[in-house]
C-alpha cells in the first residue's frame, strides 16, 4: 500500500459517515513520524482547510485523534482579499505616466477559515500497523473520552 508524506484536503463537507472513511484513509495512506524525528524535515502530516462555518469537522477531529491515536492540531487562518478598481493608461501617454497612477481598492474581504493537521504517534511503524494505534478498526476503541460517534454498526461487530 502506497503511503503519503503529506495529505491535504480543502472544504471537504461531510457527515459523520463520510469523516470516518476520510479518517481510515489518512491513517492508512500517511507515511509514519518515526523516521523523520530525528531529522530537519517536517513530520509527515494531514492537513484540512474549510470555512470557519464548519461545524462537521469535530468528527474528524475525535475520529483521527481518539480512533487512530494521531496527533491533532487545530487552529485558523484569516485570508484577506484586495480587489482594485480597473486602471488603463491612454495609449498616447508614454510608460512614465504609470509612476502617477495611485492604486484605488474596490472591494476588502476577509475571510476566517478552520485547520485542522494530524501527524501519526511517534511509535506508529506504518502500514495500518498496530492495535494500540488504530484503536477504532480493532473494535478496541470504547468512547472513554465522552464520543458518542464512534459505535459499532449493527450486529457484524465492526466499526
Amino acid at each position: 500500500m502506497k503511503e503519503y508524506y503529506t495529505i491535504v484536503t480543502s472544504d471537504v463537507a461531510f457527515t459523520y459517515p463520510e469523516a470516518k472513511e476520510l479518517a481510515r484513509t489518512v491513517a492508512n495512506r500517511l507515511e509514519p513520524s518515526s523516521p523523520y524525528i530525528s531529522s530537519d524535515r517536517q513530520l509527515p502530516r494531514f492537513v484540512h482547510v474549510c470555512p470557519d462555518v464548519r461545524e462537521d469537522v469535530a468528527y474528524l477531529h475525535r475520529l483521527c485523534d481518539k480512533g487512530y491515536r494521531m496527533s491533532v492540531l487545530t487552529g485558523y487562518l484569516k485570508v484577506e482579499k484586495l480587489a482594485f478598481v480597473l486602471q488603463s493608461l491612454d495609449s498616447s501617454k508614454s510608460e512614465e505616466y504609470l509612476d502617477d497612477i495611485e492604486l484605488e481598492l474596490q472591494e476588502f474581504k476577509e475571510t476566517v477559515y478552520q485547520s485542522l493537521t494530524a501527524t501519526h504517534h511517534p511509535d506508529y511503524a506504518g502500514e495500518g500497523s498496530g492495535e494500540l494505534f488504530f484503536p477504532v478498526e480493532t473494535g478496541e476503541y470504547d468512547g472513554a473520552g465522552g464520543s458518542a460517534y464512534l459505535e459499532r454498526e449493527g450486529d457484524r461487530g465492526v466499526w
